[in-house]
């Protein structure tokens, strides 16, 4: 498996870096920062022990992620909203 940016796995979790640094830190993982790439395994126990602290389960994180919808479905729903008739009308009213 690939490794993973501090940062990367801080942004995911929704943490500070330095939340994240301080946890390696009692792991005894010494010398990193936010841009250092850590082992997948490690980084599941981080993920673990910084969900512990949010007081979320790995479950639980993993159904409360977003999902972004790829740039043609998003084209795709702003020329259906064009066919509501509030939407033109406020498209028209500021013209």
């Amino acid at each position: 498996m690939l490794k993973i940016r501090i940062y990367e796995l801080a942004k995911k979790l929704g943490v500070p870096t330095k939340t994240v640094l301080s946890e390696l830190s009692k792991l005894g993982v010494e010398g990193k920062i936010h841009s250092s790439s850590i082992e997948p395994d490690l980084a599941g126990k981080l993920e673990d022990i910084l969900l512990k602290m949010k007081g979320l389960s790995p479950e639980q994180e993993k159904v409360t992620e977003k999902s972004v919808k790829p740039p043609a479905e998003r084209r795709q729903r702003d020329k259906e909203s064009l066919n509501c008739p509030l939407r033109r009308k406020n498209l028209e009213q500021q013209k």
